[in-house]
């Protein structure tokens, strides 16, 4: 590793990292759909392979140097990390300057990020949006596709309830005569039951519902592919995205609804969709305790996570004041998708 002047980066034998932002300027070449959950020797438990948290942990955001915890690892050419027993002169330059990129909030995470994304806020009715009409009003490129209704943290598929999934596909409705699925990520099969709130939890469900995406695309290769996310599954849906591009499929639609915004759960860089709607409310807590907990040096450090997107249109709803209300409801009320 050496320091190049040219581009004010540090040189690996497979990336440069950037001091100044504190992540590498190009993704982890090490990591692919084939390692990227069980790691590159998988563990066999009863005939089943097991999930490898070292893998899962290191691709939840390929650009992140030693998964945001340079005092513990080392990464001497930018594609693995290793426990960091002896730091070396360069390794100590940037694991300071790293823990002043977390400190100071990274860069290019989105992550509190005042980036309205085409928002103007106003008064008056439910939704406060430069291009009106709520959700919809903000539609593009409709056509006969695939949807997948992807739930939260703790919940499962049962939480979209029957009025909204009647209204979403219905005669002269926003997505009329396309197909809904569940991306149920409710059973995740390690640790605990359920849909924990873990980013190994929402690895795993994302790497099981790729799967089902990858066998409907396959029967119809030509179908926009549409994903809604409420909570974490906003995040869920975010990793699918990465991981059909590194398929070279591309997610048509993505709507992500009180979805705590993160540094991990970020589109990786060239990654783009055809349209991004974020909704959010100011009176949601449950989005912003969505943040993350984060080491720096010996101490820890909760990161509240933020409500907008960088590159999204971002639509804020106004109106409902109840917290419990408006974070557990948002998701499946009509008049979001209307007003």
């Amino acid at each position: 590793m050496y320091w190049d002047a040219e581009t004010s980066t540090y040189c690996t034998p497979y990336r440069n990292f950037n001091p100044r932002t504190g992540r590498f300027t190009q993704p982890d070449p090490h990591w692919g759909i084939h390692n990227m959950i069980f790691g590159d020797n998988p563990t066999m438990r009863n005939g089943q392979m097991m999930p490898n948290p070292n893998s899962i942990m290191q691709t939840g955001n390929l650009f992140v140097y030693c998964i945001n915890n340079p005092v513990r690892w080392n990464d001497p050419n930018g594609t693995f990390i290793m426990p960091a027993m002896v730091a070396t002169a360069v390794a100590v330059r940037m694991a300071t300057t790293v823990a002043s990129a977390v400190t100071g909030g990274g860069g290019g995470s989105g992550v509190g990020s005042s980036s309205s994304g085409g928002l103007t806020v106003g008064g008056g009715g439910l939704i406060a949006s430069a291009g009106g009409g709520g959700i919809i009003g903000n539609l593009r490129n409709m056509a006969n596709g695939n949807i997948w209704l992807i739930h939260g943290t703790f919940s499962s598929s049962v939480t979209w309830s029957q009025e909204f999934r009647s209204f979403l596909v219905g005669e002269g409705e926003p997505f009329a005569g396309e197909r809904y699925h569940f991306g149920d990520w409710s059973d995740t099969g390690w640790l605990s039951r359920g849909a924990g709130n873990s980013v190994i939890a929402r690895m795993i469900g994302a790497l099981n519902i790729f799967q089902d995406i990858i066998r409907v695309y396959e029967a119809t290769p030509n179908a926009p592919i549409r994903l809604i996310g409420h909570s974490h599954g906003g995040n869920v849906g975010i990793l699918l995205t990465n991981m059909l591009a590194s398929r070279d499929i591309n997610v048509d639609t993505l709507i992500t609804i009180g979805t705590p915004v993160r540094a991990d759960f970020q589109l990786n860089a060239g990654v783009t969709v055809g349209q991004h709607i974020n909704v959010y409310s100011r009176n949601d807590p449950i989005q912003t305790a969505g943040g993350q907990l984060l080491q720096v040096g010996y101490n820890f450090r909760f990161v509240p996570a933020g409500r907008t997107f960088d590159n999204a249109n971002n639509i804020r709803v106004t109106s409902w004041r109840n917290p419990v209300n408006v974070h557990n409801n948002m998701y499946n009320n009509v008049d979001i998708w209307r007003d």
